[in-house]
């Protein structure tokens, strides 16, 4: 929708999102649009989350103004008095008034597109709130605050849930033995590389929509259809998803965000606790100028290709936060074979993995035990003497190091 109304001269959006993106945080604590969503794996929420960065990356992007109105839980003010009190009460009227104010804030022209994207947290005022917003600065206000409704509910209902953060982050430790190993996208753009570095370590059951391009055996595994998933993803301890489609408007959607949800899910209702996913990398060209590059804001943009992997990885966060699915995720630029003689006049390609280092970052991930927040993304790359994109986490939690000293194919002669 973004695309085609940006095609056609459209320059203002309205997007409607939730507030129930913060309601695992517990009940004593004040939430304004700094703080961090946590959406659950329920679908409204969190389909209501990815719409929110699909927005983002539009507005980074392209000269549009794009203004996200998180709403309460919307009702009549004079209907809601006896009813259970909800501190994300919004009333509908309220709401309308907040759409139409929104549709005269126009910042297309900004320069800067952190003024043309604006998130908005939209509910009454009760007597001790708990979502908040600078209203004043945003021109949006509420006129129906449920007084009556807050007076006969007599405080708030809801009991303080514990502060999650102060929890201790669990320690990374290694497991033992093998696994048996779901490996998704086996026949595609990365997975035939890597199984060499696998087959005789684990047991994989290779799966991929095509054959192998070496002729192995492969089972037929749609990853846009979740009951094939779930079926495939039986008996095993971990799943590698390596799917990905790039440029197709329809395919980059279906097989890259609705896979990794179907993946996810399928891990999720089996109790698997190790997936392995991957994306490209989301900060070359915003940081082309920097160095020591380690974990900046991401910028995927919104093309089909960084858009729907940018949305994978979030499904991937959400799944792993919530249901302790260990998730290591891999960001890289390139992969390719690894040199083999004296290269001259030329440097390593930025951020690329040769294929024996990713085999090898496979290897620890899988044997990884526990993340912080079950969900960590690594970047990875061959070259570590360019400086520019640091791979301290990789070796940090995972115990990475490029297999060999790649930088010595590219000697310059003295």
């Amino acid at each position: 929708m973004l695309k085609a109304a940006i095609d056609s001269g459209v320059r203002r959006f309205i997007y409607g999102s939730t507030l129930d993106l913060f309601r695992p945080y517990p009940d004593d604590v004040y939430i304004s649009e700094i703080w961090r969503p946590l959406p659950t794996a329920d679908i409204e929420p969190m389909a209501r989350y990815l719409g929110e960065l699909t927005c983002r990356e539009f507005a980074r992007d392209f000269l549009v103004s794009i203004t996200a109105l998180r709403l309460g839980t919307l009702a009549l003010e004079e209907e809601a008095v006896g009813q259970p009190a909800d501190l994300m009460w919004l009333d509908r009227r309220d709401a309308v008034r907040a759409f139409c104010q929104a549709l005269s804030r126009d910042a297309a022209d900004s320069p800067n597109w952190a003024r043309r994207w604006r998130l908005v947290h939209l509910c009454a005022s009760p007597p001790n709130p708990r979502y908040i917003s600078d209203r004043r600065a945003r021109a949006i206000d509420t006129e129906h605050n449920f007084a009556a409704a807050w007076a006969a509910a007599d405080g708030v209902p809801a009991a303080v849930r514990p502060w999650q953060h102060l929890v201790p982050a669990p320690v990374p430790t290694k497991s033992k033995g093998n696994r048996r190993v779901l490996f998704l996208g086996a026949s595609g753009l990365i997975g035939p590389f890597l199984t060499p570095g696998l087959e005789g370590q684990y047991d994989l059951t290779m799966a991929d929509v095509k054959p192998h391009p070496n002729g192995l055996p492969v089972e037929q595994v749609d990853v846009t259809d979740y009951e094939c998933v779930l079926k495939a993803a039986q008996g095993h301890d971990a799943i590698m998803n390596y799917t990905v489609v790039r440029g197709d408007a329809d395919l980059s959607f279906h097989v890259n965000v609705r896979g990794a949800w179907n993946v996810m899910r399928a891990a999720a209702a089996l109790g698997i606790r190790k997936v392995l996913h991957s994306g490209p990398e989301c900060v070359r060209g915003h940081y082309d100028h920097a160095f020591d590059i380690d974990n900046p804001p991401d910028a995927p943009g919104s093309g089909y290709y960084g858009t729907t992997k940018m949305l994978s990885r979030e499904i991937c966060r959400i799944y792993a936060r919530t249901y302790g699915i260990v998730t290591p995720c891999f960001l890289f630029n390139g992969l390719e074979a690894a040199p083999t003689q004296a290269q001259t006049q030329t440097d390593f390609k930025p951020f690329t993995i040769v294929w024996e280092d990713l085999q090898h970052a496979c290897r620890l991930a899988l044997e990884i035990e526990a993340l912080a927040d079950n969900y960590e993304e690594f970047n990875l790359h061959s070259h570590v003497g360019q400086g520019k994109f640091s791979i301290e986490r990789a070796q940090r939690i995972l115990g990475y190091e490029p297999t060999q000293d790649w930088s010595r194919f590219y000697r310059r002669p003295t």
